[in-house]
């Protein structure tokens, strides 16, 4: 019999507005739906990666200070680190509202892929094998 899946959900929330009321809700929703999942659940909420704007990208201070000074995309790429302990790790932005009714975000995807990903701007599932 075939173990079943080692599965992690990751988030980032890293700065001051990771502190609001809201944020604290919508990433305990996310610890509540891994829960419910059966899987591991792991919030990252200090920055390790740092990664500064450079002074080329015409950001605004106010931009990336709301995130300690560093860039909160680049720390998903922490989510890495876990693929050694686990055989699949979702990465859920810490501003997703997620619903107690929403599906096995696992079971969405093809035992076969190897990367998958939602454009959110689309909404277009994107699966490769």
């Amino acid at each position: 019999m075939a173990r079943p899946p080692r599965r992690l959900v990751f988030q980032v929330a890293v700065g001051t507005h990771a502190k609001s009321r809201m944020y604290q809700t919508l990433t305990e929703r996310c610890e509540d739906y891994a829960r419910g999942l059966g899987v591991e659940y792991f919030k990252l909420e200090e920055p390790m990666l740092r990664v500064v704007p450079s002074e080329k990208s015409n950001r605004s201070v106010e931009s990336y200070q709301k995130h300690g000074g560093y860039l909160p995309i680049f720390e998903k790429l922490n989510a890495l680190d876990f693929l050694s302990k686990f055989d699949e790790v979702a990465v859920i932005d810490s501003d997703v509202y997620v619903r107690s009714e929403s599906p096995n975000i696992f079971d969405q995807v093809s035992p076969a892929a190897s990367f998958a990903a939602v454009a959110e701007r689309t909404c277009r599932s994107l699966e490769t094998t």
